[in-house]
């Protein structure tokens, strides 16, 4: 028992690297993805006199990416299908 949990540190420990990249660059597609969506709104630059980031930041965490397209969700937490 004590071999193998030796041995599952050991992995984590090799691998700790590499997920830990693969996590930077899930959050910088996050980002470019879902910041670069409001950057280039159309709608945003016309109508909403709100700097991009403020909205970013109020309304980002409503959105994911699932199988590399952005998906929103509502305050509820269910997808908005719309």
């Amino acid at each position: 028992e004590k071999i193998k949990l030796e041995a599952i540190k050991a992995v984590e420990e090799k691998y700790a690297p590499i997920v830990q990249e693969r996590d930077a660059f899930q959050t910088q597609l996050h980002n470019e993805l879902i910041g670069g969506g409001f950057a280039r709104s159309k709608f945003i630059q016309d109508n909403i006199a709100v700097p991009v980031d403020m909205i970013q930041a109020t309304f980002g965490k409503n959105f994911q990416i699932e199988e590399g397209k952005v998906v929103a969700y509502g305050a509820d937490g269910q997808k908005i299908y719309s």
